[in-house]
C-alpha cells in the first residue's frame, strides 16, 4: 500500500541530490576519473498494526531505487529477517507466511498475540545489518459507530454513491482512520480516500462522507472514487496515534496531489520508526496499534 510512494519519495530526493552535486562532479571529471561509488543501502520499509481482538500483521520490505539503469527486485520483501512484538513486556516472536490478500502477499503474525485495550505495543524488526525499533504504543478505546448510509453522488449514466458515516461521541483529543472494503472486490480493506481526521474537526451534524480509496488491485480503466448500485460494503473505523495520524495525513496529501501538475506532492510520509545502527538508513513506514469498530451497508 504505501511502497509506490516511498519509491517515487525517494526518486524526488536523488533527482535533487543529483541538480545540486551536479557542478562539482563536471568539475571533478576534469581533474581526475572517480572511483565507481559504492551501492547505497536501501532502507527497511515497514507497514505494521495490531488490532482490538485481531492478531497483529507487519509486511516488511525494502526500498527500490528507480533510478537505476535496472533496477533490482531482488530481496525487495524481506522474508528472513526476525520480527517481535512486545505485549507490555512480554516478547512474541512473529512467523512469516504467505498471504495473497497483501502486497506483498508475505506477511509476519501470530496467532499467540491479539489486540487488547490498554496494552501496550511495541515492534522490532531485525536483519542482518538493522534494527527497527518503534515506540511503545498503547492501543486505546475503539470508537462506536452511530449510523452508515448511502447518498447518491452521481447518477449519469448510472447512479453512484458515497457512504455517509457519523459516530458517536468522538473523542476531541483522539485521532482516527477509515477503511473500507467492497466484498467480492478488495480482499481485504484498504484505505478510504482522504479518510484520515481528528476528533476535534468532527461534525456531529454532517458526519463524514465516505469515498472508496483506490490500490493497486484496480485496472487503470475502472478506477472511481464512487461505490456501485448493489455492492456491499463494510467500513472499519480506527482510532489511532498522533504519530500514525501524521503518516496517514502525509500519505493522504500524497494520493490527492500525486497527479496535480501545479500542485504536485512533495511529502515524504513521517515514521514514528528508528534504526539502531545509526550508519543505515533510517526506516519508512508505521508502527500502529488501533481500535476499531465496523459497520457494513449494501448499496441500494
Amino acid at each position: 500500500m504505501i511502497s509506490d510512494i516511498y519509491l517515487f519519495a525517494r526518486i524526488r530526493r536523488l533527482i535533487r541530490s543529483a541538480a545540486l552535486l551536479l557542478p562539482a562532479l563536471l568539475t571533478a571529471a576534469c581533474d581526475e576519473v572517480a572511483e565507481p561509488a559504492m551501492p547505497e543501502e536501501t532502507p527497511i520499509v515497514a507497514e505494521g498494526w495490531i488490532e482490538n481482538g485481531a492478531t497483529p500483521v507487519v509486511i516488511v520490505t525494502r526500498a527500490v531505487d528507480l533510478t537505476q539503469d535496472a533496477p533490482s527486485m531482488d530481496n525487495f520483501v524481506e522474508k528472513w529477517c526476525r520480527v517481535s512484538i512486545f505485549d507490555n513486556d512480554v516478547q512474541y516472536l512473529l512467523t512469516g507466511t504467505i498471504n495473497n490478500a497483501y502486497t506483498p502477499p508475505f506477511i509476519y503474525t501470530s496467532s499467540r498475540l491479539k489486540g487488547r485495550a490498554g496494552h501496550t505495543y511495541r515492534l522490532m524488526i531485525e536483519t542482518d545489518t538493522d534494527t527497527i525499533m518503534s515506540q511503545p504504543l498503547t492501543l486505546p478505546d475503539p470508537p462506536a459507530i452511530a449510523s452508515l448510509t448511502a447518498e447518491i453522488a452521481d447518477s449519469i449514466p448510472e447512479p453512484s454513491y458515497t457512504l455517509r458515516l457519523k459516530l458517536k461521541n468522538p473523542d476531541p483529543e483522539g485521532y482516527y482512520k477509515i477503511y473500507g472494503q467492497s466484498l467480492g472486490i478488495d480482499s481485504r480493506y484498504y484505505p478510504t480516500f482522504m479518510g484520515t481526521f481528528a476528533g476535534r474537526d468532527y461534525d456531529p451534524e454532517k458526519g463524514l462522507m465516505v469515498s472508496r480509496g483506490i490500490h493497486s488491485g484496480y485496472a487503470a480503466d475502472s478506477i472511481s472514487h464512487f461505490y456501485a448500485g448493489g455492492e456491499r460494503v463494510m467500513i472499519k473505523v480506527a482510532r489511532i496515534e498522533l504519530d500514525v495520524f501524521d503518516f496517514w495525513q502525509a500519505y493522504d496529501a500524497n494520493v490527492s496531489l500525486s497527479g496535480n501538475l501545479l500542485f504536485p506532492a512533495t511529502v515524504n510520509c513521517p515514521s514514528n520508526l528508528s534504526n539502531l545502527n545509526p550508519h543505515l538508513p533510517s526506516p519508512l513506514g508505521y508502527w500502529s496499534p488501533q481500535a476499531i469498530s465496523e459497520s457494513a451497508i449494501r448499496i441500494p
